[in-house]
């Protein structure tokens, strides 16, 4: 028999490897502290945070098994609360900021289906920085006179300095912020260039109670991802897809939210300029 301990052993240990890969939980296992721990000098994503505001979330969620709502596809609805099983934000709606027509003729606008639940479209995330500052009409009209012009905002949320959440694109619709990379991606946007310095804490913050807010718990994210980081994956190595975006200052933050909330990607990689 005592032969038999350590093969056994071994054995053990390589389950309780490949469960903690596939994010299943295992007992005794801490694999969200380890990972937020060894990001404490890089980032203010603190668990106690998380904690207070992640319950325990059953298998499915409201978001999970009803079909989308007609107020993810309105051109201009307002203010709504997003929850999707995890957290709340506060969004105003695009009715409320006053935002002009969309312009679909010859551009992309494609609607997600509405038999399905909103968690159905969102497999990951992308933040992106603005790089100058915008109003979210004056984003709308840039995106729309772009020499590659959009049918409307390509993100659908943009967070100003104040920490405002506002809707962009109606979440039922594929954005156009990521290069050939927009299906069930949900693009965020924060008003500015963090290149240099980081956001205020409202932005912080309110980007915080946005991914939260997105949480599906039916859902697993792929990943929460910079921009940078995005194209990296999909891209490697090729120059015509390079970026800064969303700038080195906040792609940190990133990549310490996302290791707390754990969804990844949790390996980090320099921001490279184009």
């Amino acid at each position: 028999m005592a032969k038999q301990t350590k093969p056994r052993l071994q054995q053990y240990l390589l389950l309780v490897l490949l469960l903690l890969v596939s994010g299943w939980p295992v007992a005794g296992a801490q694999p969200l502290r380890e990972a937020e721990s060894s990001l404490e000098t890089d980032n203010r994503w603190g668990l106690a945070y998380l904690d207070a505001v992640l319950p325990e979330m059953g298998p499915r969620s409201a978001a999970c098994a009803v079909p989308a709502a007609s107020r993810f596809f309105a051109e201009q609805g307002g203010n709504y609360t997003l929850n999707l099983g995890g957290g709340s934000a506060e969004i105003v709606g695009r009715g409320t900021w006053g935002a002009g027509p969309v312009m679909p003729e010859g551009r992309s606008w494609v609607p997600y289906p509405a038999a399905s639940s909103v968690c159905g479209w969102i497999s990951h995330i992308t933040v992106h920085h603005t790089h100058r500052l915008y109003t979210p009409l004056s984003l709308q009209v840039f995106h729309q006179t772009l020499d590659d012009p959009k049918a409307d905002i390509a993100y659908h949320f943009f967070i100003d300095t104040a920490g405002i959440i506002y809707e962009g694109r109606p979440l039922g619709f594929m954005g156009s912020h990521s290069e050939r990379d927009n299906s069930n991606n949900v693009g965020i946007a924060l008003n500015g260039d963090f290149n240099e310095r980081l956001p205020g804490d409202p932005q912080l913050n309110a980007l915080r109670r946005l991914l939260v807010a997105l949480r599906c718990p039916c859902a697993p994210l792929e990943g929460i991802w910079t921009h940078q980081q995005r194209n990296s994956f999909k891209f490697p190595g090729d120059p015509a897809y390079a970026t800064d975006c969303p700038g080195q200052q906040l792609a940190g933050e990133v990549y310490g939210l996302a290791a707390a909330l754990g969804v990844g990607p949790l390996t980090r990689s320099e921001i490279q300029s184009p």
